[in-house]
């Protein structure tokens, strides 16, 4: 059941709220939002036997696509050498594979096996679950406001993640 102080037309209220009140509700979303979606990372990452940082890497490559591992750097936060060591397990236990790279001999380049890309997306199917449930509590009448909400804080956020345009 929806409290009764959320259950009001966001519609009509999103007009009317101040800049001070958008900034605390986005907090607020943003802080059950991930704690949630990081618990349910978590959960499955211990239930498939891997470590966060195995997750991170397999969720990486899902999304980012083949890469060397000096592209796995970033994320992990570690030195080549220990980056090395974890993809060369994470190879072993068939999640990752690791093949020449065409444009330089020196370079292996490092992808998903299917077994891998089945546990990435079994994580983003038990993350969904979460979402689903909240969206059925969420009157459909309200749907679409919050969805072009989403989209507009969407596309403002990927713009601050976009590089900065030449100077002219």
């Amino acid at each position: 059941m929806i409290d009764t102080h959320i259950k009001q037309d966001y519609s009509k209220r999103w007009f009317t709220m101040s800049e001070n009140e958008l900034s605390s509700t986005l907090q607020q979303w943003s802080a059950v939002f991930m704690r949630r979606s990081m618990h349910d990372f978590l959960h499955f990452a211990r239930q498939s036997g891997l470590s966060m940082v195995q997750m991170n890497v397999l969720t990486h490559i899902y999304y980012r696509g083949v890469g060397d591992i000096s592209a796995l750097l970033e994320t992990l936060e570690v030195s080549k050498a220990a980056a090395g060591q974890l993809v060369e397990r994470m190879e072993q236990q068939g999640l990752v594979e690791r093949a020449p790279d065409p444009r330089d001999r020196r370079a292996r380049l490092v992808s998903l096996t299917p077994k891998g890309r089945a546990l990435v997306e079994a994580s983003i199917t038990a993350r969904s679950e979460w979402l689903n449930g909240v969206l059925e509590r969420v009157p459909a009448a309200q749907r679409p406001a919050i969805a072009a909400a989403l989209r507009a804080l969407t596309q403002a956020a990927e713009t601050l993640d976009a590089p900065p345009l030449p100077a002219a």
